[in-house]
């Protein structure tokens, strides 16, 4: 007997354009694993209403596949791990990979060439760095190229949003930004 069958896999994922986006490569995993005999799921948080209690009563998967880094999948995902959900990647290690400021250190750290970067919030007071040349400023945890502008000079304003994103991505942005 194969040792996926009747397997329970979510896959999640975000919405975009009101459906779930699934790429090329998630749509034959997804169609590899059925094949196999594993029952896969979608999950897109976001069309969701969840009461937080209801988890303990859910039936969980046996493997889940976290491939969004949205603030409510991210939280579920939390939430579902204390729980004993297994992920094949759990949240701390998503929102991790999604961070540019912290994979920028991390490759810093491990002493590899990065580029002249500077974490910056608008309400500097003043504070504002003199350095020449055009800056390239992106969301910490930006996605898709949402949020990224350039600015001929080092910025004193930027360009924030702080509410969710219409197209249900849902990525809060607070105005940080990694120039």
């Amino acid at each position: 007997m194969n040792s996926l069958s009747r397997k329970h896999i979510e896959l999640w994922v975000e919405a975009r354009g009101g459906v779930p986006a699934i790429n090329p490569i998630m749509r034959v995993l997804v169609q590899d694993l059925e094949a196999s005999g594993a029952i896969v799921g979608v999950r897109v948080p976001e069309h969701e209403i969840v009461d937080p209690r209801s988890l303990l009563d859910a039936s969980p998967p046996d493997l889940a596949l976290l491939k969004t880094a949205t603030t409510l999948s991210l939280s579920l995902a939390l939430a579902d791990e204390a729980l004993g959900v297994r992920f094949l990647n759990s949240a701390k290690d998503t929102l991790r990979a999604h961070d540019k400021a912290a994979t920028v250190a991390c490759l810093a750290a491990a002493g590899l060439p990065v580029p002249e970067t500077f974490l910056f919030q608008p309400e500097t007071n003043g504070k504002v760095p003199q350095y020449g040349g055009a800056w390239v400023a992106k969301p910490t945890r930006g996605v898709h190229g949402r949020g990224v502008g350039f600015y001929p000079e080092f910025p004193v304003e930027l360009d924030t949003v702080a509410t969710l994103d219409v197209d249900g991505s849902y990525v809060v942005d607070d105005g940080t930004r990694l120039l």
